[in-house]
């Protein structure tokens, strides 16, 4: 019975997705006589969170004392840009709480589970704690290893090639890859992330928005890396000066803010990639695709920094041309198809 209220939570938590980061996923159930009488998620980041909307929607006959409350993810027990939810737990005479696994938020990383037991509140923790680790992975990257969750993508041929070398082509048609479909389903994506990220080479090629054009959600922030000096003059007619949405270009040389553009140094150096997810870090970009190209890619395939990767091939040859990266010690997850594309989804266990 446990396991099937605390998947309810994590059902109602991905409805935050896209929407409250760079806080986690979390859904709230209250169960009396093994009956849900109230639930909620987060919606937004900076409004309530799903024990206080869950709490809200109880009905008023209804005592908390004869009722367990359900969370994929330990309540709270600091002050952030709401009160702490193990507080209000504790106010409402909640006696038995359920959770799947601990915050790996250092801020909170066990405070809240014994705040509630100093409350004589009994706590169970671990239940669905796998599936809840799979939600919030972002999250828990985020705060474990100090960056973004990282998702590398690109587009490749049935025989192996991401590009045409672009003197050979008369016309977009010639080296577009996939299908309609699978553009919508790459809009999707990128409204489920915090931020995407190309090299100079895509920008200077294909002049790409990087918005979700095709898809409802928000835009990510779009974040340009360029080992070269760059100016805003060098940049007019790109996605810098399409809409306000944050833009990050990263580069050796100029450190400035423009409106909604920030111009961020780093060195590029043998701790090029390291500096420059610290800087993602410091602010607050959960969660990264990275759509190339080639030599951005193998920058993060190299130093085996990436948490996934989502290969689309298309039903195309190209016979010659830009080969694709190679994923090395790469664990493929699962397979699907769309008309004639393939998505191939790989999780990186080395890192």
């Amino acid at each position: 019975m446990h396991e099937k209220f605390m998947l309810r939570c994590l059902d109602l938590a991905k409805g935050g997705i896209g929407l409250v980061e760079p806080n986690p996923y979390v859904g709230c159930v209250i169960v009396q006589e093994n009956q849900v009488v109230s639930e909620g998620f987060h919606h937004r980041f900076g409004g309530p969170h799903a024990e206080v909307e869950a709490i809200r929607a109880l009905p008023s006959a209804i005592n908390p004392s004869h009722t367990t409350l359900y969370v994929n993810l330990e309540p709270c027990s600091h002050y952030g840009k709401t009160p702490p939810c193990a507080d209000l737990i504790t106010q409402k005479g909640f006696k038995l709480v359920v959770i799947a696994m601990q915050d790996p938020n250092p801020l909170v990383g066990g405070n809240g589970i014994k705040k509630l037991q100093d409350a004589g509140i009994q706590v169970e923790v671990g239940i669905c704690e796998k599936e809840a680790r799979e939600l919030n992975r972002r999250f828990i990257t985020f705060h474990t290893q100090k960056r973004p969750y990282i998702i590398l993508k690109w587009a490749q041929t049935r025989d192996g090639f991401i590009d045409l070398e672009r003197d050979q082509l008369l016309s977009r048609d010639n080296f577009w890859i996939t299908t309609s479909i699978t553009n919508i389903i790459t809009h999707q994506w990128r409204s489920q992330e915090t931020a995407i990220m190309i090299g100079k080479n895509t920008l200077l090629k294909d002049n790409p928005q990087l918005n979700v054009r095709h898809y409802h959600g928000k835009n990510p922030t779009r974040i340009l890396v360029s080992s070269s000096h760059l100016n805003s003059e060098s940049l007019a007619g790109t996605f810098l000066h399409q809409d306000f949405s944050p833009v990050l270009i990263i580069n050796p040389h100029v450190r400035k803010i423009e409106g909604h553009v920030e111009w961020i140094r780093v060195p590029h150096d043998e701790l090029f990639l390291n500096n420059v997810l610290k800087a993602l870090f410091e602010r607050n970009i959960l969660s990264l695709i990275v759509e190339g190209g080639k030599q951005l890619l193998e920058t993060f395939l190299r130093a085996s920094m990436w948490d996934e990767a989502r290969v689309l091939v298309g039903e195309k040859n190209f016979s010659r041309g830009i080969k694709a990266p190679v994923l090395p010690m790469a664990m493929l997850e699962k397979i699907e198809t769309y008309h004639k594309d393939l998505l191939f989804y790989y999780k990186n266990f080395a890192v």
